[in-house]
């Protein structure tokens, strides 16, 4: 006697791919979209909000260059940045005012001591804020603008208005531009406006054995701050170029720390209250090779009170 069997074969050929179907219409339709192009953040934009940028890019990644064009508003927020799939030298992400003008977009915030900055690029790779302002001022102790770590590199903070709290103290936790014994290379801090705040920009890298590198601080301006406008420690290769700080309670106008090879210190105007106007510890230049030459030159350095 002799069974009839069903053939096994067409079942599985129409459900494969009604399954994947099903698979499909169950899944939020932006999951496998990355971002690339212009985007828009403000009310009636792509984005809302800064965040809600911040969130895409952690989560979806990019295929091509991104840029967030932001409208003219007050924007109270804290965000953070993890790293991006996809980033890349060609793959950069920005974020700047639609407009051009720093003082059209305000981004503030008020960090604590569980998170203290507004900003933070926590191993995120190739972002670049420009044409913004930033305002920790409403901090106290904890008023960090921008945190950098994890290994966050190749990022640039370009031509922004940068606020922190009025001090006369020297704390780090109230440093505008910030990055704590961090492995942070070739961070570009270029042609901001620098207001109070402990320090303008203050980056250290991993240790005196460990170099950050590629760091490069130029043609900022500085006014106010608490104790000095550029601290950089455990560096190879930094440049600290063409800035102009002025702080009648300002102690140093750069302190470097075991910054060794190819430093640059050229043609800045600092005038501080008292202490010194370039001051160095431990930096070590090369003969010429392998290893290159510092060259600190053509700065003016004015000093109030006693100091260097």
């Amino acid at each position: 006697m002799h069974h009839q069997v069903a053939d096994r074969r067409f079942s599985l050929h129409v459900w494969a791919p009604v399954a994947l179907a099903l698979f499909l219409l169950c899944v939020p339709a932006g999951i496998f979209a990355q971002l690339s192009g212009p985007y828009t953040i403000g009310s009636g934009g792509d984005y809302a909000t800064f965040t809600a940028a911040a969130t895409a890019l952690s989560s979806s990644g990019v295929s091509g260059a991104v840029t967030f064009n932001v409208t003219t508003g007050t924007y109270n927020e804290q965000f953070s940045i993890a790293a991006i799939t996809g980033a890349s030298s060609t793959n950069t992400i920005t974020f700047q005012a639609n407009s051009g003008i720093a003082s059209d977009v305000t981004l503030y915030f008020a960090p604590t001591v569980a998170n203290n900055y507004v900003v933070q690029l926590n191993g995120a790779d190739y972002v670049t804020f420009r044409n913004l302002t930033v305002s920790s001022s409403s901090g106290t102790s904890y008023a960090v603008a921008f945190n950098i770590t994890g290994d966050a590199d190749n990022n640039r903070i370009l031509n922004n208005q940068i606020t922190g709290v009025t001090t006369t103290g020297g704390g780090l936790t109230q440093a505008l531009v910030y990055a704590a014994a961090a492995s942070v290379d070739n961070t570009e801090v270029d042609g901001n406006v620098f207001t109070n705040g402990a320090w303008g920009v203050a980056l250290t890298g991993p240790s005196s054995a460990s170099l950050a590198s590629g760091t490069q601080v130029n043609n900022n301006t500085f006014t106010n701050q608490g104790y000095g406008f550029v601290f950089l420690e455990n560096q190879s290769g930094a440049r600290v170029n063409g800035n102009t700080g002025t702080g009648p309670d300002a102690d140093r106008g750069t302190e470097l720390q075991y910054c060794d090879a190819a430093l640059q210190v050229q043609k800045n105007k600092f005038s501080v209250g008292t202490g010194y106007g370039i001051y160095l510890y431990f930096c070590d230049g090369g003969t010429g090779l392998p290893t290159p030459r510092g060259n600190i030159s053509n700065n003016m350095l004015h000093v109030g009170g006693g100091g260097g």
